[in-house]
Formats: structure tokens, sequence, C-alpha cells
């Protein structure tokens, strides 16, 4: 079995990581899975004034000026093929969907594999939190907010990285983005 490194972006003006949920930050829920994940060997949590568990696994490192910063400062820290890219702030997040998601994009070897979650799906466990849904002829759906990612294609495509991250919350620009073909379909 092959394991991996994650990185978890953390950081941000909002640092909605910490907030609580129940008893504990909505981060220690994305640590706890994580740690729990048989994939998932050491994690790197981008972000500043965190309150990190006591861990061999857990490496923090200080934040940058935007994302595609924090992202690109995560994985000049990791060293294996393929990088697990979650975001702070999924307390419902748990090891086997962390370990199912892997175990279906990593046979793929593509350099990218984002999953998605169906609109019902998403507001069973969430209601109160706003989501961009994507009208496919399957149903509504969103991204699930972890990203499988081949650290080589990162470290060198920054621009192609920052285009999509602009265009994030538009699905029609994110089709476009994605290929003719792809917009076609969609």
């Amino acid at each position: 079995m092959m394991t991996m490194e994650a990185i978890v972006l953390a950081g941000g003006k909002e640092k909605r990581a910490l907030i609580k949920l129940g008893n504990k930050p909505i981060l220690s829920y994305v640590l706890e899975a994580l740690l729990a994940s048989r994939y998932i060997e050491k994690i790197f949590v981008i972000g500043d004034d965190l309150p990190l568990p006591e861990s061999e696994q857990i490496v923090s490192v200080p934040e940058g000026k935007d994302f595609i910063d924090n992202l690109l400062r995560g994985m000049e820290r990791c060293e294996g093929e393929y990088v697990l890219v979650s975001s702070a702030d999924l307390p419902f997040l748990t090891p086997s969907v962390i370990d199912k998601f892997i175990q279906k994009a990593l046979p793929k070897k593509a350099d990218f594999a984002y999953p998605t979650v169906s609109k019902e799906v998403f507001q069973r466990k969430a209601p109160e939190i706003d989501k961009t849904f994507v009208n496919l002829k399957e149903g509504k759906f969103a991204g699930g907010n972890v990203v499988l990612l081949s650290r080589h294609f990162v470290l060198k495509r920054r621009k192609v990285i920052e285009k999509a991250y602009k265009a994030r919350k538009s699905p029609l620009k994110i089709a476009f983005f994605l290929g003719f073909d792809f917009f076609l379909r969609f």
C-alpha cells in the first residue's frame, strides 16, 4: 500500500479552521480523520497561530500571502509523488471517505483528482452551509474540498493552478477551463 503526505490549508483572515463544533475547533476533526487514514503518513498544516496536537506526523508551516503561495509552501515540504490537499473546515471528513477517495483516484495516475458531493448528501449533512453546485445530467454536485495532486505537476504549473483557482466559483468558467469537450458534456 502506498502512503503519502497531506497538506491542510488552515490559514487566512477568517480562520474558519478555529470555529468550534461541539467542544473543539473544526481543524481538529480534519486532523483526526487524516491521522486515522491508512494512506496518510505526514500532515503539513499551513497557517499561523493554530492549536495543533503534539504529533510527529503533524508539521506546522507558516502561511504565505495567498492560497497559491500556501499550496506551494506545503508542496515544497512534501517528498512523495502524490499529495492529498484538504481545506481545514471539513468537520464531516472521515478516514473512510479519505481512503475511498485515494483508492479510486490513485490508480488513474492523474495530475489532479477532485471528488464531488451530491447536493442531497451535502444538504443532509450541512444544510446551513452555502455551497456552489453544478447542474449535470446526473444531478447537482459540489466539489468535495479535498484534492489529490501530483506534486511534480503543482510545482511546475503555478500559472495553470492560479487560473483554475480564480475560476473555482463559476461552473461555466471551470467548464471552459477544462476544455471544449468537457464544456459540451457539461
